[in-house]
């Protein structure tokens, strides 16, 4: 699978590199092997704004992920996914995770997303939590990102 990493944010300062080869290890777990997929690595004020055109909510998100299944698209992409570095900084604080954790449960949220789960009623919301709860922890992400950081200079 292609990954295209955008950053169009300053809050942290990724590793693009580092961050593909475990965005490729959740890629893998979940059956992605042909296909294209960007992430957008944002800020409150960019994902704020598309939570209000695309879905009515008038306040910043976490992450947003956008299906892009078109059978004319020569490059096979399957979506867009769109990931709130400020959220992710803010909300490490409020769970005591580290950045990193915050930013691959976003992708891993993301991807869950492209594949048709969805999270809009309280048993879909559980199902995409278990999924993603057993994913990070079959793939050991929280060890791995302690010993290979995706965050420029930082220090879990």
């Amino acid at each position: 699978m292609k990954v295209e990493i955008i950053n169009s944010q300053r809050i942290i300062k990724i590793r693009k590199s580092s961050l593909k080869r475990f965005i490729a290890r959740i890629s893998d777990a979940l059956g992605f092997k042909e296909g294209r997929i960007s992430f957008v690595f944002t800020d409150n004020k960019n994902i704020r704004s598309l939570n209000k055109k695309y879905f009515g909510r008038d306040h910043p998100t976490d992450v947003i992920a956008f299906s892009l299944d078109d059978a004319c698209d020569p490059l096979n992409t399957l979506g867009e996914i769109v990931i709130s570095t400020e959220q992710a900084r803010e909300n490490s604080g409020k769970f005591r995770t580290s950045i990193e954790e915050e930013l691959l449960l976003y992708v891993l949220h993301g991807l869950l997303h492209i594949l048709g789960f969805e999270d809009k009623t309280k048993s879909g919301k559980n199902k995409m939590k278990r999924i993603q709860k057993h994913l990070f922890n079959f793939l050991n992400l929280k060890e791995e990102v302690i010993s290979d950081s995706f965050i420029a200079g930082s220090s879990l």
